[in-house]
């Protein structure tokens, strides 16, 4: 949100696979989020820009005292040709879908 103090965020994380093709397809499988990403409720692919970039849309359920949030990212991966590391970068599109009340 534009007033809030937290501008960016990183996360880092290792997943094992034992490939770069099944961690894109990891990435890319959308509906499966609901099984791995952390609080994901539900989880739609939205829009497919290319092999490399999709929008999608994702609720997450949190305990108490958080609510329910659900938002729409962007998302975008590629390799590094050098140094074969893997990237993700994600935004958020505030204004895809209309806001829902509550």
């Amino acid at each position: 949100m534009p007033s809030s103090a937290v501008k960016e965020l990183m996360i880092k994380s290792v997943i094992k696979g034992n490939s770069l093709a099944s961690f894109v397809a990891l990435f890319q499988d959308v509906p499966e989020y609901e099984n791995w990403v952390y609080s994901c409720e539900k989880a739609l692919l939205l829009q497919k820009y290319s092999e490399t970039e999709i929008a999608y849309y994702i609720k997450s359920s949190f305990p108490w005292p958080l609510n329910a949030r659900d938002f729409v990212i962007k998302n975008k991966i590629w390799q590094n040709k050098k140094t074969l590391a893997f990237h993700s970068k994600s935004e958020a599109l505030n204004d895809h879908l209309p806001q829902i009340n509550g």
